[in-house]
């Protein structure tokens, strides 16, 4: 009984949860951590980890991976154990909307790591036959949702997603309803706001508009708000500089300060991404709209398809929409000093917003294979912005207690053993815009449940990952 499973031993344990750092020996059985040893102890199989960083492996809050193999695999080699789906308001794979089903599939096949699903708003709406998302929806179409939400979460969704940027048709009543229906289960609403970036007069709102519309939804329902991909909404150059982001900042401080429970997650990059239907991408053809941004069409780039690479013009984007593919479109509009900045707040964690080919489950953008090693690289090593205490807590345990996960996000006895082992002073994103399918460098071990993933940066084609439910 002295034999583990597995250990994990002479690295440097650094867990935020216990504010432990320093040398432990782990050891692991059937999936959970045993124990934890100053002593050297034994397993079948060893891990020497002197020399690396042995933290809880990563909870990214924010994916689009909604099944995809590919994309799972994309999470491990960045050190993720836990990618929750769903996102922005609709699952990008059809069975994922599925959430029982695709659940229980996950638990039967496996997955590259620990899968959970939000129930998307949109989903929700089609359900109810509001194909189109500029529609309100009818009470009776309301009523429908909301026993739908009460389904989804019956059967295992960690929360609810919108996406009102891209269903504008979604009333207020219909988001505080919802958000009621969450609020009774105390799970998360997850929202990608209405409104981004500077707005225009005349045209759209500002981030902070579209932040102040979830505050008053949030206070009346009582539900968890959770601001998605805050970068997006807040990273643009202003007058002054960086005002919006100060705005914006203070405005999620101030509501917090008046009881509202709300959160909010970033990815560590200055460029947004979104499908030709987004209304921000309509307007860049109105001259009154490129002067208040400061930008216009060729500031965005074709991220997949036959047109990858190429800087979008007025024609080409009209064939795209015309062409009616799942075309993904980059835009170069953010700051990287401001989208940095965001994660100084203590209230901003993680999430990669990663968003994969459908065929493929290739990243597009490339926060999809290199966001976590990004914040630690950048953020941690070269510009001492954040220590690396800070910087793991919002990448483990605070995802981990926004989302009730109790056995995830630490190092404890009882806890999953859900680890990732690396060196802090090698550790390289090499994704990028153009090849966004890069892996990481200095990423030697990813433990999920106790079986190893990655090993020596491979991966082990090992799929221990299960379904992820509230409880």
């Amino acid at each position: 009984m002295n034999e583990f499973d597995l250990v994990v031993k002479n690295g440097r344990i650094v867990d935020p949860a216990s504010a432990w750092d320093g040398e432990l020996h782990i050891g692991i059985r059937q999936g959970v951590i045993d124990t934890l040893a100053l002593s050297d102890i034994r397993g079948r199989k060893e891990i020497d980890a002197a020399g690396k960083t042995v933290t809880p492996g990563f909870i990214d809050l924010h994916t689009h991976v909604d099944g995809l193999k590919r994309a799972g695999e994309c999470m491990a080699r960045m050190g993720v154990t836990t990618a929750i789906g769903g996102n922005c308001g609709f699952a990008m794979q059809p069975e994922a909307a599925v959430i029982g089903a695709f659940l229980d599939r996950i638990d039967t096949e496996g997955f590259p790591v620990h899968h959970g699903l939000l129930v998307g708003a949109q989903d929700l709406r089609k359900q109810a036959g509001l194909a189109d998302p500029s529609q309100s929806a009818a009470p009776e179409q309301l009523s429908q949702m909301i026993h739908l939400a009460e389904e989804a979460f019956s059967h295992g969704a960690l929360g609810l997603s919108f996406g009102l940027a891209i269903a504008p048709g979604t009333s207020r009543s219909e988001v505080v309803e919802l958000f009621r229906v969450a609020a009774r289960h105390e799970l998360v609403v997850a929202v990608h706001p209405r409104y981004f970036g500077p707005g225009v007069p005349g045209f759209a709102r500002d981030a902070v508009a579209g932040e102040e519309e979830l505050f008053e939804a949030a206070g009346e329902s009582g539900a968890k708000l959770q601001i998605s991909h805050l970068a997006s909404q807040l990273a643009w150059k202003t007058r002054p500089y960086d005002a919006l982001l100060k705005r914006g900042l203070e405005a999620i401080e101030r509501a917090r300060d008046r009881g509202i429970d709300v959160m909010a997650d970033s990815y560590p990059y200055d460029a947004w991404c979104m499908y030709p239907e987004g209304s921000l991408l309509d307007g860049l053809l109105l001259p009154q709209v490129q002067k208040n941004l400061g930008a216009d069409l060729s500031m965005v780039e074709i991220g997949n398809g036959p047109h990858q690479g190429e800087r979008l013009t007025k024609e080409l984007f009209l064939q795209i929409k015309a062409d009616g593919q799942k075309t993904l479109l980059i835009g170069r509009m953010m700051k990287q000093d401001l989208a940095d900045r965001i994660f100084l707040s203590p209230l901003v964690m993680v999430g990669s917003d990663g968003i994969f080919e459908d065929d493929t489950g290739r990243p597009i953008h490339p926060r999809g294979a290199g966001t976590f090693p990004r914040v630690l690289r950048r953020l941690v090593r070269e510009k001492d912005m954040l220590t690396l205490n800070e910087a793991l807590a919002k990448m483990t345990i605070m995802p981990a207690r926004r989302f009730g996960l109790t056995t995830k996000g630490r190092i404890a006895v009882g806890a999953e053993a859900d680890l990732t082992v690396f060196d802090l002073q090698a550790l390289e994103d090499r994704a990028t815009y153009q090849e966004p399918d890069q892996g990481v460098s200095g990423m030697a071990y990813v433990i999920v449940s106790g079986q190893i993933v990655v090993e020596d940066g491979r991966l082990t084609g090992a799929t221990p990952g299960r379904s992820v439910r509230p409880g």
